[in-house]
């Protein structure tokens, strides 16, 4: 998911929830499990579709998540680039080692992307609710997140995003962009030591 100049990655900053509400105890027991990991690892592969110009774009990488805040996207094919996020801002990094940042603040989309993947894998959902209107679906050990934004959600582009996992593992991810334009992403989670021998 490209659109932005920057992939999409897991992380960013908590949102406080302003009202309590209740949270489905199978839904809590993932979250908590999520709580349990400091990093993880997992291979992706991307199919986006971006307009009638362009049709159905590939991509392949690791992405190595380290708790709290901190991801890194190495993409491997069709070209080798290298981003990251952290709770303020973006980077990417080409083949030659030049390096563009951009804040979060500039950029809707990739802040609120990144937000609703910092909250799930830190085991946390305040931001999601704050951002999204929820439907979970768990039929252990399977799981089902839908969100639709919020009006207030700072974002014209996204119209939903579906998250699919397996205890505390996402894996797909799938965006729909309000103009017909969608992301799918398949992941497999992978050893650790492939995101060290990565220098992640």
């Amino acid at each position: 998911m490209k659109q932005s100049g920057l992939t999409l990655l897991p992380l960013l900053v908590f949102l406080s929830l302003g009202t309590a509400r209740a949270i489905p105890p199978d839904w809590q027991a993932i979250l908590k499990a999520f709580t349990q990991k400091t990093r993880s690892a997992v291979a992706y592969r991307e199919t986006e579709h971006v307009g009638l110009l362009y049709g159905k774009l590939r991509a392949s990488g690791l992405w190595c998540y380290r708790h709290p805040d901190h991801l890194t996207d190495i993409m491997l094919s069709p070209v080798r680039k290298r981003y990251g996020m952290n709770r303020k801002e973006a980077w990417s990094i080409n083949a030659r080692g030049q390096r563009q940042t951009i804040a979060l603040t500039l950029v809707p989309e990739l802040r609120i992307l990144a937000q609703t993947l910092e909250s799930l894998l830190s085991g946390h959902d305040r931001g999601l609710h704050r951002l999204f209107h929820e439907a979970y679906r768990v039929r252990t050990p399977d799981w089902i997140l839908e969100l639709t934004p919020r009006s207030d959600a700072g974002t014209r582009s996204i119209r939903s995003l579906g998250l699919q996992g397996r205890g505390a593992t996402l894996y797909h991810l799938t965006i729909h962009y309000r103009n017909g334009d969608w992301a799918h992403y398949r992941l497999t989670p992978v050893p650790w030591r492939l995101c060290q021998n990565e220098g992640s």
